[in-house]
């Protein structure tokens, strides 16, 4: 790999792995690999080893749920009303359900334990909420369910109370139907999509380079001020595919000097400048511009991802009446086939 983007990324805590069954991306014309699923689970489950009865505890469930579609997240970083941070042991983001593991040394403190699940809890609907525009999630209160070790629990107890969970989480399962959506831990590359001939949102796709979006749209290759922009043109100035930093949290940075936030339904993009924003809003008014959109943020792991949430185009009443570009969702759906005739 090259010297400049080994440090590079290094400087910007990218992580990056060089096996040869891991999926090929490029950056700056640089061939990055991605972290494949088998990475994801034993890095994951690398974290419990510290604490020997909740480490047996997650793996335990893990092997014995058997199901690659099931995505765990051990740790799980919540922030707290009071801007403080709790740590969930297991979570699972696509049932929203929970796992807390009470080791002996922790049963003296239960009552604080109970406060820390209560706080997860509403810390973690508040933050799903401002999550909700791109992200397919069930609004359920968090489900939580525990497994408490005593000093004198036999392992067969223990098994038990691991068995209770899984139940649960089965049954959660199979009560959502279709409405569960199979983790794929990897991206998919935009060959996929051009070889089935359409994107649409409930594909969950998510990119990691803007030059793999353009691929859709046989777009070899993306100049590097579009890139900054955060928007490349389609097809003259009527089609463009835009990659805008959705600002969720007050953490967030702001890039380009665009404040970029969604609605909770995904139904509006609002773009607003911090500079001129008077003027920016008037340039658009007279177009009638198609903005494929392909939301930047920070997924429930931290990774920087954007994914394709739909298809907009500027609501000219909503953006007089607020004075902020306004983009109406107008589809679900790209076709992607007349881009290859």
């Amino acid at each position: 790999m090259n010297i400049w983007l080994h440090n590079y990324l290094r400087s910007q805590n990218k992580k990056y792995y060089e096996q040869k069954d891991y999926e090929n991306l490029w950056y700056n014309g640089y061939k990055v690999i991605q972290m494949d699923k088998k990475e994801y689970i034993v890095n994951q489950l690398k974290r419990t080893f510290h604490k020997k009865y909740e480490n047996y505890c997650i793996t335990r469930i893990i092997h014995k749920l058997d199901n690659e579609y099931i995505q765990f997240i051990t740790q799980q970083l919540f922030k707290r009303p009071d801007g403080k941070f709790a740590l969930a042991d297991l979570y699972f983001p696509q049932l929203n359900i929970s796992v807390e593991i009470d080791e002996p040394h922790h049963l003296t403190q239960k009552e604080a334990d109970k406060q820390r699940t209560l706080d997860i809890i509403k810390a973690d609907q508040e933050i799903r909420k401002k999550y909700t525009g791109i992200e397919d999630i069930i609004l359920d209160p968090i489900e939580e369910s525990r497994i408490e070790i005593r000093e004198e629990s036999s392992i067969e107890e223990i098994n038990n109370e691991i068995d209770i969970v899984i139940n649960k989480i089965e049954l959660k399962i199979s009560s959502m139907g279709d409405k569960f959506v199979p983790w794929k831990s990897v991206y998919e590359p935009a060959s996929y999509y051009i070889k089935k001939g359409f994107i649409e949102k409930n594909d969950n796709a998510k990119f990691k380079t803007i030059d793999e979006i353009g691929k859709l749209f046989n777009i070899e290759k993306v100049s590097m001020g579009y890139k900054i922009h955060g928007y490349v043109p389609i097809v003259n100035d009527s089609e463009y595919f835009w990659c805008p930093h959705l600002k969720l949290s007050d953490d967030d940075v702001i890039i380009n000097n665009a404040i970029n936030t969604i609605s909770p339904d995904g139904n509006y993009v609002f773009e607003y400048f911090k500079k001129d924003n008077d003027t920016e809003v008037k340039k658009v008014l007279d177009d009638n511009i198609k903005r494929y959109v392909f939301a930047q943020y920070k997924d429930e792991i931290g990774n920087e991802s954007k994914k394709f949430i739909g298809v907009y185009s500027l609501d000219k009443d909503k953006t007089l009446k607020e004075n902020v570009r306004v983009w109406k969702k107008i589809s679900n759906k790209i076709e992607l086939k007349k881009y290859f005739n």
